[in-house]
């Protein structure tokens, strides 16, 4: 509801009756003024302000806001144990055995392993290793490597991976081709690579851009997302990193005011700026010989019109002519061939300070400075679906404003100010506190306090 509820039954002294409550908030008989207090059937206990706070995930826009988001696929968490990805073997005399693997991002270490063998013994199994295997990545050169197991780093390791690795041979990136071979002897052959990993999880990078395009302002509230303590003032135009490898793509926007100059939007609020010119003039008028003055005024953004010179010597049998003077230079004389007198335009060159004459009457000379003063007019009108309270620093003062209303902020006139700010009430307070609860000996009622909010907003 309203925080400046209209005036009902005019001021102190005025009588209220019963049917004029009743009509005044909707009511139908019979009546009871119960019903009229603060947390009765037509008065709310409380006020809400418009909140301007818009809380949510991922890309997108809030009014003037354009949110951009980047997501990164990271692995920083601990490795699990270490589990066979490809392998290959065989019990035949002098076969061959390969594998072929593809390094996985979330890989932390990669362990390969591989030889041939052959039996030495007669009656008794000495089997010996023979051939050590052959290591080659992107189909690049082989490198021989004679024994058991090795270890090399993977994409995700981090310090601290399987500390009792004392000994790397070297590191995969994501994506290498790792190719094993080796050849048996007159006994058997393995390769095999097994690879702890690290689980994947998504970090953010979110910007904010403030994509007004005619010049407004956002200085944001202090729950808005921000790192540190980056300016939560946006100017048109402004972008900041909010959110740098965050865990989380939620966002909040919040905003307290919005300033600007000339057309533009706050929020759901459109703020229109009409010009109009008023008019004005500057004029000196004296009798007899004196020569009449008047100077060109000086105001923001004024418009020169015109400037006339007359006089009048209605006694003179000859008819007068009017000189009119620039800052001493003749601009412009005539003679109408009256006797009564004689008037002249000048719509030349003005500008502000310049000192006009005329001169040329008896009776009387004239001289008339046109010009015009600009003025703007502003208003706010809610675009949004529900009504927004306005504080008091907004231009025109504290209001609400119900969804598509129109709301005259600045009147114009003589002001040629096009500059406005929109502040948004995120308060709340009592609805029409000054009301008694309750009806009983020792608590008249006052009927004025219908006219009243003792706990104005803004």
């Amino acid at each position: 509801m309203s925080n400046n509820p209209p005036l009902l039954g005019g001021g102190a002294g005025s009588e209220i009756s019963f049917s004029t409550l009743r009509d005044f908030y909707g009511d139908s008989n019979p009546v009871s003024l119960s019903e009229f207090t603060r947390g009765g059937s037509l008065v709310a206990s409380t006020f809400a302000g418009a909140s301007t706070a818009t809380t949510t995930t991922g890309t997108g826009t809030k009014n003037d806001f354009a949110i951009a988001q980047t997501a990164y696929t990271v692995y920083t968490g601990s490795p699990g144990s270490f589990t066979t990805r490809e392998s290959d073997a065989t019990s035949t005399a002098y076969q061959g055995v390969s594998l072929t693997y593809t390094v996985a991002a979330g890989d932390s270490v990669i362990s390969l392993g591989g030889a041939g063998y052959t039996d030495f013994s007669g009656d008794e199994p000495n089997i010996q290793v023979v051939n050590g295997f052959q290591l080659s990545v992107n189909g690049g050169s082989s490198t021989s490597y004679g024994g058991s197991f090795f270890y090399f780093k993977g994409p995700a390791w981090q310090n601290g991976h399987h500390p009792s690795i004392l000994s790397y041979q070297g590191s995969f990136s994501a994506g290498n081709t790792i190719t094993m071979t080796t050849t048996a002897g007159n006994y058997s052959a393995f390769v095999t690579l097994s690879s702890s990993r690290v689980a994947a999880s998504s970090e953010y990078d979110i910007t904010f851009t403030n994509n007004n395009s005619t010049g407004d302002t956002y200085t944001l509230t202090s729950n808005s997302t921000r790192i540190g303590s980056n300016s939560q003032v946006y100017a048109a135009g402004d972008s900041r990193l909010v959110k740098d490898n965050s865990t989380s793509n939620q966002w909040t926007i919040a905003y307290d005011n919005v300033t600007g100059s000339g057309s533009g939007t706050a929020g759901d609020i459109a703020v229109t700026v009409t010009s109009q010119a008023d008019a004005g003039t500057e004029t000196a008028s004296v009798g007899g010989q004196t020569t009449a003055s008047a100077t060109a005024p000086s105001s923001s953004g004024i418009s020169f019109v015109s400037v006339i010179g007359s006089v009048s010597d209605p006694n003179n049998d000859n008819p007068p002519t009017v000189v009119l003077r620039r800052n001493g230079t003749v601009v412009a004389t005539y003679n109408d061939g009256s006797s009564a007198g004689a008037s002249v335009t000048y719509t030349g060159t003005i500008n502000s300070g310049d000192v006009f004459t005329a001169a040329g009457g008896d009776q009387s000379n004239a001289v008339t400075i046109n010009y015009t003063t600009p003025s703007r007019s502003i208003t706010f009108k809610n675009n949004g679906s529900s009504s927004l309270t306005l504080g008091s620093n907004s231009t025109g003062g504290a209001r609400t404003i119900a969804a598509g209303v129109t709301s005259t902020v600045q009147t114009g006139g003589s002001t040629n100010n096009e500059d406005w700010q929109v502040h948004f009430d995120t308060g709340s307070g009592d609805c029409n506190v000054g009301i008694p609860a309750t009806i009983s000996s020792g608590n008249p009622v006052n009927m004025d306090v219908f006219n009243t909010v003792t706990t104005p907003v803004g």
